[in-house]
């Protein structure tokens, strides 16, 4: 009888696992059938405390302890199992943490070393077109220099509308067309602010002045009193 009691229990165990399993009770479904594991286990005691008297307060006593144990060794497996689960999912969030610390490290790495490449590249492209240009300009002729140099002060590009017109004053034109271009690079180097240009173009101006006839440097003269260049030209 005992036996057939007990397969009949541990069968309903069995049956709602799955329930238990879906509602998240698997800890009370653990405990329940280690309760009657435990039942089946004391139930010879239990029935030889009824045959004997069932009065004895000393076996009485045994029995409540002998489940208090039981109960506390199946919590403590229980909490024991709560706190490897909590370790293990701890140690999972660390990890990731870390691995998500190293892709951002390797990603701000990267980003560094394309920036860092980017930069070369366009300082090296500076470079370039800088050299590129100087070759380009030193198979111009004056003409087709003073030409690019208009376009381009039409076009509000002063920087490199001075450019041109100061190469064009390095090829050494008649003093009347020098004279206009000396204007013309004063008044795009001022509106520049290019200080660097201005000594250049006053080391044209001091070549040039030895060239000029009395007309072209009287007429250079009233241009400097009345632009008030003298002593940015002459340093008086």
């Amino acid at each position: 009888m005992r036996a057939f009691l007990i397969s009949v229990l541990l069968s309903c165990a069995v049956l709602m696992f799955p329930y238990a399993l879906r509602s998240g009770l698997i800890a009370l479904w653990i405990l329940s059938v280690l309760v009657l594991m435990i039942l089946g286990t004391m139930w010879p005691k239990i029935k030889n405390y009824k045959v004997f008297g069932g009065n004895d307060p000393i076996t009485e006593e045994a029995i409540v302890e002998e489940a208090i144990v039981e109960e506390a060794i199946v919590e403590e497996a229980i909490v024991e199992e709560a706190i490897v689960e909590e370790a293990i999912v701890e140690e999972a969030i660390v990890e990731k943490t870390i691995v998500e610390e190293a892709i951002v490290e390797k990603t701000v790495a990267e980003k560094i070393i394309v920036e860092e490449t980017i930069s070369g590249e366009t300082i090296f492209d500076d470079i370039f077109f800088e050299s590129s240009n100087e070759s380009e300009l030193s198979g111009l002729a004056i003409d087709e220099l003073i030409d690019l140099g208009f376009r381009e002060k039409q076009a509000g590009n002063f920087s490199q509308a001075s450019r041109y017109f100061l190469h064009a004053l390095g090829l050494n034109p008649v003093p009347d067309l020098a004279l206009c271009l000396i204007m013309d690079c004063y008044w795009l180097l001022n509106n520049m602010e290019d200080s660097e240009s201005l000594i250049e173009l006053n080391n044209y101006v001091k070549t040039c002045l030895a060239q000029f006839n009395p007309e072209l440097r009287r007429r250079f003269d009233a241009w400097i009193i009345k632009e008030n260049l003298s002593k940015q030209i002459f340093n008086d």
